[in-house]
């Protein structure tokens, strides 16, 4: 694939980010307008950082909040998003919604992903919004294993397609129980060492590599930092991060891996 091209070849990568910005700006407003941190993270803050805006294959838009912002942000949405050009999705805002984190979505676009056809949910052009829970070193693996374990359960009982080593137990529990009590365990797994004062948080809510406890001092410690000449936030000790994400971050990866991969149906 083209590596300017996105899944149907006829959208430009550049018209997919300009949409993606545009969508960073409403959140970046809203959280300004309502005195919440947040962070760029993962490949966008890596973009940021390596080339002041995108990744120029990247085709999404990462950013995290500890858990008191996050719901704090969730709230002022109700008020304060502009509704006619965005919706925001969650498992307490669309009955159908598959993950244990927010989205930011732009309407009147379709950004579908894989396995998600016949989910009823908004797929539109997204923003990922990403909670971060208090845990320990010796709690997280748990929590973010059962947290995915019960995301799995909602995918299960909401049509979307997936793959898991535990389809019986999977199939078992999607059939007994409501979607609600599914949405309910899925959240105290992430949120249940919240009444505890700990020295660090995780990304518990996103299942996959490099979600490791790190300090929150990350989160509350932050500056703004250019990207597509906009100002966004980052942590003020940035590099740290991306050392312990990404190793020799400077280094861009083979030609082969330049390529975006979330879509397989846009419109826009």
């Amino acid at each position: 694939m083209n590596s300017n091209l996105m899944a149907n070849e006829k959208y430009s990568l550049k018209q997919i980010q300009e949409k993606l910005l545009v969508i960073l700006l409403e959140f970046d407003r809203i959280c300004k307008k309502n005195n919440l941190k947040y962070s760029l993270d993962s490949g966008t803050l890596l973009g940021a950082i390596r080339h002041n805006g995108f990744i120029p294959w990247d085709d999404d838009v990462d950013v995290v909040m500890l858990r008191k912002d996050y719901k704090k942000f969730i709230r002022a949405c109700k008020k304060d998003l502009n509704h006619d050009l965005f919706t925001l999705e969650t498992t307490k805002t669309s009955k159908y919604y598959s993950y244990n984190f927010g989205k930011l979505k732009m309407n009147n676009t379709i950004y579908e992903e894989k396995g998600s056809s016949k989910v009823k949910e908004h797929k539109g052009l997204f923003l990922d919004i990403f909670p971060l829970d208090n845990t320990s070193k010796i709690t997280y693996k748990i929590q973010y294993k059962l947290a995915y374990f019960w995301q799995t359960i909602r995918w299960n009982k909401i049509g979307r397609e997936f793959s898991t080593s535990h389809k019986k137990i999977n199939s078992f529990f999607g059939k007994i129980l409501p979607l609600k009590l599914v949405n309910f365990n899925a959240e105290f797994a992430l949120r249940f060492c919240n009444i505890f004062p700990t020295k660090n948080v995780c990304k518990l809510c996103h299942y996959g590599k490099g979600k490791k406890p790190h300090s929150r001092q990350f989160y509350t410690n932050i500056i703004e930092h250019t990207f597509e000449g906009e100002k966004f936030f980052v942590p003020k000790d940035y590099e740290t991060w991306l050392n312990m994400r990404y190793g020799d971050w400077k280094k861009l990866p083979p030609i082969e891996q330049q390529k975006p991969g979330h879509a397989i149906r846009i419109e826009l």
